[in-house]
């Protein structure tokens, strides 16, 4: 939550809480674990309970909706709105609706999906299935576009805009390269390996791609669609990340190491830095 400065987290038990930074204090939300944790903007945190409802957690109060389905995935739009995700067969079914509404306003689905993105701006969420990435316009649900790919999708990110979507098929040594307008993959980006997992700079200068079976990240450039480095690190949940002045904070034996990714300089060392967790 940047108006607020505080994030939530999930400790090990599975309990959701908030870090407030500006009082410099951690509160938990609930002392109960959740499932399907998420949220859009650290302020309202969405878990499934174990009584197997919907509750929305946030500073000013809770919110709970129960139903006969209860949702596999929650995807929290930063409209507010709140999208389930539900197995069916072979098909996905969602379900939109407004908190603390407890109306169904908005209903559509797509063929089976194993993982979701979704655009920074939440007017795109995109599901990735056998056919590729099936989309929906976030307002309304209504389908866009399927979007074919070459191979199953192992990951995918968009950029801040929107404008561009990056996928990872498994196998390939190159990234796919969508044009949100076109709903068509435009061009490939090789990376020398497999990908298997990618993270987009906050501000859309980069794009991180871990190279599979090597503790190696590349370094793409969205301005210019190349790699620009290879750096050598471990890949965790936090780390390797894109820093707001540009340069690359990444994981060395212990510690933990500011790049340049242009001139490849270490500029900067924390040591035991990797015993921390990074956030932005």
């Amino acid at each position: 939550d940047d108006e607020q400065g505080a994030l939530a987290f999930v400790d090990l038990r599975g309990a959701p809480g908030r870090l407030e930074l500006r009082l410099g204090v951690a509160v938990p939300v609930t002392n109960a674990p959740m499932s399907a944790l998420a949220s859009a903007d650290g302020w309202a945190v969405y878990g499934i309970t174990a009584k197997q409802e919907v509750q929305r957690l946030t500073p000013s109060g809770n919110w709970t909706y129960g139903s006969a389905l209860t949702p596999r995935l929650l995807l929290p739009q930063p409209d507010g709105s709140l999208v389930m995700l539900n197995d069916l067969g072979t098909r996905s079914v969602l379900r939109r609706l407004h908190p603390p509404e407890a109306r169904v306003t908005d209903t559509a689905s797509v063929p089976k999906a194993a993982w979701s993105v979704a655009t920074a701006l939440g007017d795109r969420i995109y599901f990735a299935t056998d056919s590729g990435l099936a989309g929906v316009r976030v307002r309304d649900l209504a389908r866009t576009k399927t979007i074919s790919l070459s191979g199953p999708a192992i990951d995918a990110v968009a950029t801040p805009s929107g404008d561009r979507i990056y996928v990872a098929l498994a196998g390939e040594p190159t990234i796919s390269v969508i044009d949100r307008y076109e709903e068509r993959v435009v061009r490939t980006i090789a990376i020398g390996a497999p990908a298997a997992a990618l993270r987009m700079d906050p501000d859309g200068r980069y794009l991180l791609a871990q190279r599979d079976g090597q503790d190696s990240a590349a370094v793409i450039s969205v301005a210019d669609s190349r790699v620009v480095r290879v750096i050598a690190t471990r890949w965790r949940g936090d780390l390797p990340l894109v820093a707001p002045d540009g340069a690359v904070l990444a994981l060395d034996s212990t510690d933990a190491i500011d790049v340049d990714p242009a001139s490849g300089k270490v500029r900067h060392r924390y040591e035991n830095g990797a015993s921390d967790l990074w956030a932005l």
